[in-house]
């Protein structure tokens, strides 16, 4: 309906356009002002092409919607383009999930008037049309892929061939539809592009976790979660390559071999001789999943870990230790002092990062080995470094059932040991290396 009126203002009244096309330009201008902010690089117009990856793989990470550097280049002015040019719905709408970015409520759109001076019933007639066609613009923006009556698509777990790593191959059946459609398996990989109709696909899940796949559109999720659980038997170590580009290649690294003096920690020596390219950035973790039936609101865990101090590439390493239930987590990271920004909480449904909140007292020097508490009591959550409180919070989403344990390093680290007890302090897990 709005593109047929959209035509008749065109042929009507050619100055309409240039109105239009001012509108989308100024909101997309403070949309990208918002994702610089966040983005926090520095100034748009001096960022590098490693720059434009980097904030590309932000956006994908954060939304699970691809923005390719290129398309990014054209929305900041890197790339010459068409003056109208103007980003697909999906684009704009990636963007404003990352900025969390809000429209203002009062846009002021300004107008010239032409000279000479409208009646009363003319100007109010005037100030009509206008909002309209805002109303209208921000619909289209906003709401570009919303054609025609939204589908609903059957999607089952046919079966799962492997246990660690494993293969998934799934059913679906998804109605015509003019929205583009993808498969989203739950992990880091890309959604998937998938055609209307009847098919089978498959997935591989390289690492232990539990992952909800679904079917989805570029606006919402148009099937039920499906919930694949991939568990371990006893810890199991990887190391893989950060850029999502390098991972198909996925190295399994020898607990015993990687096992000094009681201490777990694969040396930059280590990684290279088992094929590791050091010069890379990659994560080195490692997991211990195991069914239960303890609840995940109520646990104890106490680790001591450390970070590789130095990493060819990489100023801000990062550490992670997430306990995982079947429905939720509890993840904190750690970093050192001066690179806070990087610090991310995921508490259940509840998540912070340090762009928007002042967590630098979970930076410190973790180039020696620290002790870590996590006191889940009742979905409050407690972290203490060394016996000392530097965090506290609360969710209110369940986490379901403690399935696991990860420990996630940029670059390597290592583990002295590690103790989990459920809200009774029965022992769940105990590991010393």
């Amino acid at each position: 309906m709005f593109y047929e009126i959209e035509d008749i203002i065109f042929e009507e009244k050619r100055t309409d356009y240039y109105m239009i096309r001012n509108i989308k330009t100024k909101q997309l201008k403070e949309v990208a002002q918002a994702v610089e902010v966040k983005f926090a690089h520095g100034a748009a117009r001096e960022w590098k092409n490693r720059d434009f990856q980097d904030l590309s793989f932000e956006i994908l990470k954060a939304t699970k919607i691809s923005v390719s550097p290129g398309t990014l280049k054209r929305i900041f002015g890197k790339i010459k383009t068409e003056n109208d040019y103007f980003p697909q719905g999906s684009t704009l709408d990636a963007l404003i999930q990352y900025a969390e970015f809000e429209w203002k409520k009062d846009a002021e759109i300004e107008q010239d008037s032409g000279g000479a001076s409208m009646n009363n019933s003319k100007k109010y007639l005037g100030y009509l049309a206008v909002f309209v066609v805002i109303v209208c613009v921000v619909v289209w923006m906003l709401f570009p892929f919303t054609k025609g009556t939204p589908v609903e698509a059957d999607f089952e777990l046919k079966h799962v061939d492997g246990i660690n790593p494993c293969t998934a191959y799934f059913k679906y059946f998804i109605p015509e539809t003019e929205d583009s459609v993808f498969i989203d398996f739950g992990d880091a990989r890309k959604p998937e592009h998938v055609k209307t109709g009847e098919g089978t696909i498959s997935h591989y899940y390289e690492y232990p976790g539990v992952f909800h796949a679904a079917v989805v559109s570029r606006q919402r999720k148009i099937s039920k979660k499906i919930e694949i659980k991939v568990l371990t038997t006893g810890w199991q170590s990887l190391v893989y390559y950060f850029k999502e580009d390098d991972r198909e290649r996925y190295f399994p690294l020898d607990i015993y071999n990687c096992s000094y003096e009681g201490v777990f920690y694969p040396s930059v020596q280590y990684l290279s001789d088992v094929g590791v390219d050091t010069t890379k950035l990659v994560l080195t973790r490692l997991d211990n999943y195991f069914k239960t039936e303890t609840s995940g609101d109520s646990f104890t865990m106490n680790a001591r870990i450390k970070n590789e101090g130095l990493w060819s590439i990489m100023r801000c390493n990062t550490s992670n230790i997430v306990i995982s239930g079947d429905k939720g987590k509890v993840q904190f990271s750690f970093v050192k002092p001066g690179c806070s920004r990087w610090l991310q909480v995921r508490l259940g449904e509840h998540t912070e990062s340090g762009h928007s909140k002042d967590l630098s007292l979970l930076a410190s020097d973790f180039t020696t080995l620290r002790n870590v508490q996590i006191i889940n009591c009742n979905k409050q959550v407690e972290l203490l470094l060394d016996g000392k409180k530097v965090y506290s919070g609360n969710y209110k989403q369940s986490m379901g059932k403690i399935l696991g344990v990860s420990f996630i390093f940029h670059g390597t680290g290592a583990v002295d040991y590690c103790e989990l007890k459920d809200g009774n302090g029965e022992v769940l897990l105990q590991e010393e290396f």
